[in-house]
């Protein structure tokens, strides 16, 4: 296996569902650097670095909004255990909001 060099930072309670199983997938928002309209990512494999700052409870499901660990603004932990990487295989460009409702419909479930 090569070196991973590259981390994509997510919240801890979204890492910690994936590496559990309770979740096999992320989203991504694009936007902040994107070039002529498309979003791309520079690595494909990439460690998953967690953070606790921006965790937002009311955007998750009741079970996980519980396990948040809220934070100070600016706070951050001595330490950070790096314990997963993930590896991008698709890039699906949403532009439907009918396609995120079904989504969110089965996110419900």
């Amino acid at each position: 296996m090569e070196t991973i060099t590259a981390a994509l930072k997510e919240w801890n309670i979204a890492i910690n569902a994936l590496e559990k199983g309770q979740t096999i997938m992320l989203l991504r928002k694009g936007g902040i650097r994107e070039q002529g309209g498309r979003f791309t990512v520079a690595y494909k494999q990439v460690l998953l670095y967690p953070t606790f700052e921006h965790q937002q409870p009311d955007l998750l499901k009741p079970e996980y909004a519980t396990q948040v660990q809220t934070v100070d603004s600016g706070w951050h932990p001595e330490k950070i255990k790096i314990s997963s990487f993930a590896e991008i295989t698709h890039i699906l460009p949403v532009s439907d909001e009918s396609i995120l409702n079904k989504l969110f419909l089965s996110y419900l479930e």
